[in-house]
């Protein structure tokens, strides 16, 4: 090799070295290599850009402001369990909204009387419906308890029924039994009464008497037997009160107690945040959010 060549051999050499040592220096500037590694899988994926939204266990390396923000707060939310909850037997979350704090999600338990729900304000036993004029209580109860079979059906609307009501449906036939006995006996609109009566009586399972009326026709005949008997005239205003106390539409709040889906008693209770889970004697039920289903014991 020339003497003339060597020089730029040299710079060569020179020039390769540099670049490898500074390679080497950006690899190689940690005291331990898996430091350079961001904390967190979200951190990582967001290219590290985490500072201003740290709010879980890695904010101790972002920013440690993070940790007091939600889930992480730094204090407790307390409720009162009302005495005839108590004692709870058990207790399990159902995520319900969006986020992550405990605003999300309601508490369900079992408690003596059955199951109950905590919604972050209050304790429910049922749910309450906001109904349409075109809705009737089967549609309603079959969507939310997912029920289609009709003898099923008709047992939960019967005791959905019997919930809204301020009368159970005997009470509303020993109040039939009751004015029909009293009658005058020269009384020609008794077969008419009793029609009238029936048409109640019939709407009792779909939530369709006015309890108005039936109210009304309660104190007119306690007023007609103070002197002893009704007269003709005091029936006419009982047979009137009873014509009209068939509603043709069902109430505007319609009230669903969990225990009218339950045919045993709960004792079991878990949730995976998106679904709840009852177990009873009977059965098993999950519950969206929304509606609920059952599942037979196969």
């Amino acid at each position: 090799m020339s003497l003339r060549k060597l020089p730029l051999l040299l710079t060569v050499m020179l020039v390769l070295t540099g670049f490898a040592g500074s390679a080497y220096a950006d690899i190689s500037s940690a005291a331990v290599l898996f430091l350079r590694i961001a904390p967190g899988a979200r951190a990582a994926g967001m290219g590290e850009a985490f500072v201003a939204v740290a709010d879980d266990a890695t904010a101790t390396h972002w920013n440690a402001a993070g940790l007091g923000t939600y889930p992480l707060a730094d204090s407790w939310k307390d409720t009162w369990v009302p005495k005839a909850y108590r004692p709870l037997k058990a207790v399990a979350a159902l995520k319900t909204g969006r986020g992550s704090d405990f605003q999300a999600y309601e508490l369900w338990a079992i408690a003596p009387g059955g199951l109950i729900r905590y919604d972050n304000r209050s304790w429910h036993t049922q749910e309450v419906f906001r109904t349409r004029t075109t809705q009737t209580v089967g549609r309603i109860v079959s969507s939310y308890f997912n029920v289609t079979d009709e003898a099923k059906l008709a047992s939960i609307v019967a005791r959905v029924s019997a919930a809204n009501s301020p009368m159970t449906l005997e009470e509303l036939k020993a109040l039939r039994d009751s004015i029909l006995n009293v009658l005058p006996e020269d009384y020609d609109q008794k077969s008419g009464m009793s029609d009238n009566f029936d048409s109640v009586l019939t709407a009792y399972p779909a939530c369709l008497v006015n309890w108005e009326k039936i109210g009304k026709a309660k104190r007119l005949l306690a007023d007609g037997l103070k002197d002893g008997a009704l007269s003709n005239t005091e029936a006419d205003r009982i047979s009137f009160a009873i014509e009209r106390a068939r509603n043709r539409f069902i109430p505007e709040d319609l009230y669903l107690p969990y225990t009218t889906l339950l045919n045993g008693e709960p004792n079991a209770i878990a949730s995976n945040g998106a679904r709840l889970l009852v177990g009873t004697n009977e059965g098993l039920l999950a519950y969206n959010g929304k509606s609920w289903k059952r599942y037979s014991t196969r």
